[in-house]
């Protein structure tokens, strides 16, 4: 620093992004970052959004939500259709907020379409028609219900 001024990595990051496959420690690895850094953790996984998928989708848990705020973890029901257009244009209001308030957001995912929404946008397309929804669709939304009940 040429006037002589310490900056510290907080002043420094403006967003993190930590992406990689399935079961690669990201999740934890945000987890240390954010206590360390008094940040947020931004959630770009396709399956954590909905209350219902908690087989597979390696949510936090609930001591791990309770000690860093974390967005887009259980913020939907089955079959709201949620994609990575909206989950980009909800990301960028929610990363606002998060800068707002002097914190440091940090992305996380696997799913890179939706980190690649985020960073790069995607182009515009007309929106899905649901009377085409496949019958494999109706199927996992079935069962992702029965499951969440059972529990």
């Amino acid at each position: 620093m040429s006037d002589g001024k310490e900056t510290s990595v907080k002043e420094q990051v403006k967003i993190l992004a930590i992406v990689g496959p399935t079961a690669s420690g990201k999740s934890a690895l945000a987890l240390r970052l954010a206590t360390h850094l008094d940040a947020e953790i931004v959630s770009a996984d396709s399956r954590q959004i909905y209350r219902e998928l908690t087989i597979g989708s390696a949510k936090p848990c609930k001591e791990e939500l309770q000690q860093v705020r974390h967005h887009f973890i259980d913020e939907r029901s089955l079959p709201a259709p949620y994609d990575a257009g909206t989950f980009a244009a909800e990301a960028e209001t929610r990363l606002a907020e998060i800068l707002s308030r002097g914190k440091v957001p940090i992305v996380v995912g696997g799913s890179t379409l939706y980190v690649q929404s985020l960073v790069q946008g995607l182009a515009a397309l007309p929106k899905s028609d649901p009377k085409f929804e496949s019958g494999s669709t109706k199927s996992y939304i079935h069962l992702a219900r029965k499951h969440s009940t059972q529990g």
